[in-house]
């Protein structure tokens, strides 16, 4: 199975800025479905 997901250059940055105001996040939706291996296709990101 290909895994299909949208640049993830982003979600990282804005992982960053919310680190750096000590606001947890976490990948939800089917990027975390991706990464579990039961999708194979992410159209977008999920920042719980």
């Amino acid at each position: 199975m290909t895994e299909r997901t949208p640049p993830f250059e982003t979600v990282r940055a804005l992982q960053r800025a919310f680190a750096a105001e000590r606001v947890e996040s976490v990948v939800g939706g089917s990027g975390l479905l991706v990464s579990l291996g039961l999708v194979d296709e992410a159209r977008d990101w999920d920042l719980v």
